[in-house]
């Protein structure tokens, strides 16, 4: 009976080494797939914020601009940013004035 018992917990032991290993194995590559996901999202933000940005100055120029004055234009952007601060929050609006 101590035999059975001493085999059948070497077995055990046995079969956990794989299982770690694998375990191990599968821990990596899926925090491998989290960083992935993560760079992916952050590069598609980075490319939506750029094309915003883009977009705003296009506008500021095309809309405000008009051949008027640099100072003109920094009061009116000056408006739009603090009433994109108070709907948007803060960060939204200061990002894009630099």
């Amino acid at each position: 009976m101590n035999r059975r018992a001493s085999s059948a917990g070497a077995s055990t032991d046995a079969l956990m080494l794989p299982i770690d290993a694998e375990v191990s194995r599968l821990t990596l590559d899926l925090g491998r797939m989290i960083e992935a996901a993560r760079q992916q999202v952050a590069q598609a933000a980075n490319a939506g914020l750029a094309m915003l940005y883009w977009q705003f100055g296009k506008r500021v120029q095309t809309e405000v601009l008009e051949g008027r004055r640099a100072e003109y234009a920094a009061r009116i952007v000056a408006a739009v940013w603090r009433q994109l601060e108070g709907r948007h929050g803060r960060a939204s609006a200061r990002t894009t004035s630099g």
